[in-house]
């Protein structure tokens, strides 16, 4: 049985090796930024991989043993309430983080089709079921403190001030934390309520870091088609321009 367990963990390191190859150079810095700082800001626009290089950090943490668990929140859009849909906590919070979910499988994903590498549905589903992999609804973050953690915190631009000020003092010793986030995608009623716009704007910190990433990983159509929706934007000056701070690393 330990053994197995031994094999197993592995090939999860494998996988994740085989995913690192294909990581373009923004990627690649952004996994740097993380390792270096406590907190990390992770912006840009639909499609950018925001999620994505979150979830392969977190997993490449875990698979050098360098954290213990990963803890996924993200907000229901505008409220916490998830009493309308059926079963438990994960159940009701599935459809929320079923993004995150799909990117934790396409890092664990074998491209080699190696009928003798275990699946990556299969090596998800173990990290779900040991409890590894920990989904949090942004309701119970309250009171508890993350060590030895890797944190992520999607689609951010839809926490209040007062929650992103909650989640991020949820940080505990030997934990990290990425916020993930888009001011351009904010669900709240009042935009400016966002936690992201302080996020966005504070002043420098050396345990803090910050990217806004610029490539597409999806078709090139959503690409063109946002470039079209924010020139309509700006023609009919309907949303006031949002400009990010010099502190904004742009990777060239």
């Amino acid at each position: 049985m330990v053994a197995d367990r031994q094999l197993r963990f592995k090939k999860l390191k494998y996988q994740i090796d085989e995913f690192e190859r294909r990581l373009n150079k923004e990627q690649r810095y952004t996994d740097r930024l993380i390792e270096d700082k406590t907190l990390t800001i992770v912006s840009g626009k639909a499609g950018s991989g925001k999620t994505l290089i979150s979830c392969f950090s977190a997993l490449r943490r875990f698979a050098e043993r360098k954290i213990d668990n990963i803890v996924i929140t993200r907000p229901t859009v505008s409220t916490e309430d998830n009493g309308f849909l059926p079963g438990g906590i994960e159940e009701k919070l599935d459809p929320w983080v079923s993004p995150i979910h799909s990117c934790m499988k396409t890092v664990l994903k074998d491209v080699s089709q190696n009928p003798h590498t275990t699946n990556n549905l299969e090596m998800f589903e173990q990290l779900m079921n040991t409890g590894i992999v920990e989904i949090v609804p942004l309701t119970y973050m309250r009171g508890r403190t993350f060590t030895n953690s890797f944190v992520i915190v999607d689609e951010a631009q839809n926490l209040t001030m007062e929650q992103t000020m909650m989640v991020i003092s949820r940080i505990g010793i030997h934990s990290k934390m990425v916020i993930c986030g888009d001011l351009n995608q904010i669900d709240l009623r009042k935009p400016k309520d966002s936690g992201m716009y302080f996020l966005n704007n504070m002043e420098e910190d050396d345990l803090v870091g910050r990217i806004k990433l610029q490539e597409n990983h999806r078709h090139e159509i959503v690409d063109n088609m946002l470039k079209k929706y924010e020139r309509m934007k700006s023609d009919e000056n309907v949303h006031k321009v949002l400009h990010l701070p010099n502190s904004y690393k742009k990777v060239v």
